[in-house]
């Protein structure tokens, strides 16, 4: 079947190039969404599956794994040891993946970094040990992500993660100290997805900007508690995800 291309932009030729794959039944039934993560990383989620809906054109059954202040190795023990979660990612045809805010939040707080402890002023061998496990951490649960995932040929992606303490960080001086580690952070979220061929949305640069000196919370993108992201932040998230196509 030749699909009109002149009539459709590139979202939808191949986002309907997507759809008459799909047998009649897969249709009918709709395709699984798996979403995985903090809460940060996936309260955005209902309207991302409004978006596969609309390009797509078949329901989409939304399948959450949400855990609050979920991290990077807590998500990959649940996969490893809640069977339920490994069937759903075995029949899955789109999963996100979205954690890391806790262990960020961890390593540099909204009054800047820290060390193991929680405690000011950290020792630089002392950081690079905790993102040199964060990076291995991540790797190993793309690793079981992609290894599930695969048995339904999924479409997996990724996110870095905003920062919704550029505020802070600007009014008490310490953005020179605090900004290096969360964009460092990021970059070892982006080296691992790199690696292992998944996209990943850059929330990042929609929230603070390429630079990191936008605060987000100044355009109305993070909600009244001073973390998670506002209707509208979670409407940015899931239109930079759109952006990185199905398949």
């Amino acid at each position: 079947m030749t699909i009109p291309t002149k009539r459709f932009p590139l979202l939808y030729t191949v986002t309907l190039a997507c759809l008459l794959a799909l047998t009649p039944k897969a249709r009918a039934e709709g395709i699984n969404y798996v979403v995985l993560g903090s809460s940060v990383g996936t309260w955005w989620s209902p309207e991302y599956a409004r978006c596969l809906e609309e390009d797509i054109r078949t329901p989409v059954n939304r399948r959450p794994y949400i855990t609050a202040n979920q991290t990077i190795s807590g998500l990959l023990a649940d996969i490893r040891t809640n069977p339920s979660l490994r069937e759903d990612l075995r029949t899955a045809d789109v999963i996100t993946v979205g954690v890391g805010m806790y262990n960020i939040r961890r390593l540099v707080s909204p009054t800047g970094p820290r060390r193991a402890g929680r405690q000011p002023n950290p020792i630089p061998a002392a950081m690079d040990g905790a993102f040199e496990q964060l990076r291995v951490s991540y790797d190993a649960l793309l690793t079981e992500v992609q290894s599930l995932g695969s048995a339904g040929n999924a479409t997996i992606r990724t996110m870095n993660l905003y920062c919704p303490y550029a505020g802070a960080y600007r009014k008490t001086g310490v953005t020179g100290k605090a900004l290096p580690y969360w964009m460092r952070f990021n970059g070892c979220l982006a080296g691992v997805s790199r690696a292992h061929g998944i996209p990943m949305a850059d929330i990042f640069a929609a929230f603070n900007g390429a630079d990191g000196s936008a605060d987000p919370a100044e355009r109305g993108l993070i909600a009244g508690d001073g973390l998670h992201p506002s209707s509208e932040g979670m409407k940015l998230i899931a239109a930079e995800f759109r952006k990185l196509r199905y398949k």
